[in-house]
């Protein structure tokens, strides 16, 4: 195989009632010799050890975290072991719904040696999610800027894009197979494949966070030290349950879901993420963000979602002061 030599180790974070995701996970790895799995009990409610058995991959190696402390401390910790493993070359980081196949990772070890060819030592890649929205449409031709948070945007919305052409500029699929034409600013966890070396200079997800938006931080620390993240459309991986932040609608009515307060912690965290790193007018972030508050307050008026509101604003104020207090909204 491509990239002889060189032994990964999958990081894989499951939590909850997750196994008929898990299984289909880990089923594509069984006798697979050049992967090592690392699977994060990131609270379980059932036995996971008996399963395990049950599926017969007694070469995957849990680390027990006992009860749910989010994606970024579970991740954290399985980034952390594998730097402590001598033989491991690479780190690929995969949600417990990710369904993938060997090919995709020879795929990636494939574009990985092209890189190292070319005199890049330290590689980081991203599969192509074929579940995430924002993922398919840059690979089918969409501007960075409609799918990856645009400069001075403010959770997403940039009111200057109000007047932009809206018919993507088309790019040759076949170009677009090559790692050099779609450089990301940043990346899910979910799909995620870098250098284990990489982890002494980047560090560990920041634990605050709890989850969501965490991922995204993290890898564009990639980024800023000058490692490139490559998205490759032909390293496919599929999620077997979509996310709960796929809604239709021209205003994110995500903000005010009434069943979880999962969008307390993605809005104080994407709020905190994209004004550290994504602002260079101050005028123009805070235009945007007065514009959107004010329509999300119209609908939440109109759908009588006042206390979705407040929660809102509540993760709006977090997120611009860099308070993380995980307790207020238990999941």
């Amino acid at each position: 195989m491509e990239g002889e030599g060189a032994l990964v180790a999958i990081v894989i974070v499951t939590y909850g009632d997750r196994w008929v995701y898990l299984s289909q996970n880990l089923s594509a790895w069984k006798n697979q010799d050049h992967a090592r799995i690392i699977l994060i009990n990131n609270g379980t409610t059932y036995d996971l050890d008996a399963k395990l058995r049950m599926l017969d991959m007694p070469y995957v190696h849990v680390l027990d975290q006992g009860s749910n402390k989010g994606s970024a401390e579970a991740f954290g910790i399985g980034i952390e072991f594998c730097t402590q493993l001598p033989d491991v070359r690479y780190i690929w980081l995969l949600d417990d719904d990710n369904i993938s196949v060997p090919e995709t990772l020879h795929i990636l070890l494939h574009e990985a040696k092209m890189l190292e060819e070319r005199g890049e030592r330290q590689i980081a890649l991203m599969c192509n999610r074929t579940n995430r929205k924002y993922i398919a449409r840059t690979i089918s031709g969409e501007p960075l800027w409609r799918n990856f948070r645009p400069r001075n945007a403010f959770l997403g919305f940039h009111i200057f894009n109000v007047f932009r052409s809206k018919k993507p500029k088309p790019i040759d699929l076949g170009s677009a197979a090559e790692t050099t034409a779609l450089q990301i600013p940043y990346a899910p966890y979910g799909g995620f494949f870098f250098s284990c070396d990489l982890a002494s200079v980047v560090g560990l997800p920041d634990r605050r966070f709890f989850l969501y938006a965490d991922d995204f931080e993290y890898t564009h620390r990639f980024v800023k030290i000058g490692v490139p993240i490559y998205l490759i459309p032909e390293a496919v991986v599929r999620d077997a349950e979509p996310t709960w932040q796929q809604k239709k609608g021209k205003w994110k009515t995500q903000f005010l879901d009434e069943k979880s307060n999962k969008v307390f912690y993605t809005t104080r965290n994407y709020i905190f993420f994209q004004r550290r790193e994504f602002v260079s007018n101050p005028v123009i972030y805070h235009l945007n963000r007065y514009t959107f508050v004010f329509f999300l307050f119209l609908l939440a008026v109109v759908k009588g979602r006042s206390v979705q509101f407040k929660r809102f604003a509540r993760a709006m104020h977090d997120g611009l002061a860099g308070v993380f207090d995980n307790t207020k909204y238990p999941l």
